[in-house]
């Protein structure tokens, strides 16, 4: 056969199975209906005994290895209208449906990746020898500062403090986010207050702000947002300097977070306003510096931009974790970690992320309200007004909240990132005198 008539028959055969697959996903695509997709594994995970739990738990009394379906407790309030069932909506329905087949296998894969990640990075033989060296050689050139969209987007600000910059952003979109949650909240009975938070960068530092990083300036377009629809705010960063606090001072020098003591005062200004517009009767002098006791590591705690940069460039900082001169009586859950603790002001630390100093491995500033989690009940038993608040924040808000819940009977916090239930059904079927939502963003 000429080679001609082969490279024909060779091109017809593929254009007819072209067409064949073509013809069958058409088909699959206007004869979907949705099934219920078969389990990853063939059993369900077992459900650890009392005593594999009680051996699993370390000396904070946390069971790492608790998970929560937060989605399976709190799933999405229903659909007002079902789908139109057309073509077009099938093959939504299809695609939606195979992404939520393949999706667990994505995170097994990012979670694969992840852990090499980690092991080339932190646990490689030499690696942080590398790092070190190559901070040693930046330093003796002189180089400062380094890309906003590089790994490790680090500057040295004055007075030797290290910041983290952020790209500009735009806020119109958070903030109607935030007048939607206002608004729902609202149609429950519940107040709303939003605060925004200062960041490592000091919207003074004219040669760094609006120039470098932009958290500022993000954070006054979200500011004038929030105004114009009359929701609820607190601006921390002018309360701060109005104050006549030191805005470097009041944070880390090598960690983008603010200091316990900076917490405490931030908890007192919250519950100044709780007080003055939402009917709180919260002692003030709670939050006064005098009724705490400081416990101070030394140059025991070095920050995530510390950890960047190394030893070679950044110096290891003091740790404190306070006590108060007077009693109380916490009682916190955190269902993720399964811990359910009742005794004084110690039972919001967890000390193992304290102990022992690890400058690389440790994260004290983990000690405060157990990290980030998804839920936090606290019950502070020695208050017996019934007010009731949740607080929605990142990890700014861990320093925050152990001072916080001395001045209420219930607080709540829920951590975003960790929570996958709907919020919408967590505040139908969990009433709150006020929600404060508590953003460094």
């Amino acid at each position: 056969m000429p080679r001609r008539s082969i490279y024909e028959l060779a091109a017809l055969a593929a254009v007819a199975g072209l067409t064949l697959m073509l013809f069958g996903v058409g088909w699959r695509m206007l004869t979907y209906r949705p099934e219920t997709p078969p389990e990853l594994d063939a059993a369900p995970a077992r459900e650890l005994t009392a005593e594999e739990r009680e051996a699993l738990r370390d000396a904070d009394g946390i069971v790492w290895s608790t998970r929560v379906d937060w989605a399976a407790l709190y799933p999405p309030e229903a659909e007002a209208e079902a789908a139109p069932d057309t073509a077009l909506a099938r093959f939504a329905a299809w695609v939606e449906d195979l992404q939520e087949r393949t999706r667990p296998y994505e995170e097994r894969a990012d979670a694969l990746e992840q852990r090499v990640t980690d092991y080339a990075t932190d646990y490689a033989p030499g690696y942080r020898t590398m790092v070190e060296a190559a901070n040693r050689y930046d330093a003796i050139l002189g180089w400062e500062i380094a890309g906003v969209e590089s790994y490790n987007p680090v500057i040295m600000a004055e007075d030797n403090y290290f910041i983290t910059c952020v790209a500009r952003q735009d806020r119109e979109a958070r903030a109607a986010e935030i007048a939607d949650l206002r608004d729902y909240c609202a149609s429950l009975g519940m107040a709303h207050l939003y605060v925004t938070t200062p960041n490592d960068t000091c919207r003074y530092d004219t040669g760094i702000s609006g120039v470098m990083d932009f958290y500022n300036q993000n954070a006054d377009r979200l500011q004038a947002a929030l105004r114009e629809a009359d929701v609820d705010t607190i601006d921390l960063r002018e309360t701060l300097h109005e104050a006549g606090m030191d805005h470097h001072k009041s944070f880390y020098q090598t960690d983008h977070h603010w200091l316990p003591e900076t917490g405490r005062w931030a908890a007192g200004v919250i519950a100044e306003t709780l007080n003055a517009d939402y009917g709180f009767d919260i002692d003030l002098t709670l939050f006064d510096a005098d009724r705490w006791r400081a416990e101070v590591y030394e140059d025991w705690f070095l920050g995530s931009q510390g950890k960047k940069v190394t030893l070679t460039r950044a110096k290891p900082e003091d740790f404190t974790l306070f006590y108060p001169k007077f009693d109380t009586q916490i009682h916190i859950e955190i269902p993720s970690l399964d811990v359910d603790k009742t005794g004084d002001f110690s039972v919001f630390y967890r000390y193992g992320a304290v102990e022992p100093r690890d400058y690389y491995a440790q994260s004290p500033y983990a000690a405060y309200f157990y990290g980030d989690n998804a839920l936090t009940r606290v019950h502070n038993e020695l208050r017996g007004d019934g007010k009731r608040v949740l607080v929605l924040g990142h990890s700014f808000d861990n320093c925050v909240l152990p001072f916080l819940a001395l001045g209420v009977e219930y607080l709540d916090s829920i951590d975003p990132r960790e929570f996958t239930g709907s919020l919408t059904t967590f505040l139908r079927e969990n009433p709150y005198d006020v929600v404060i939502e508590l953003f460094t963003e």
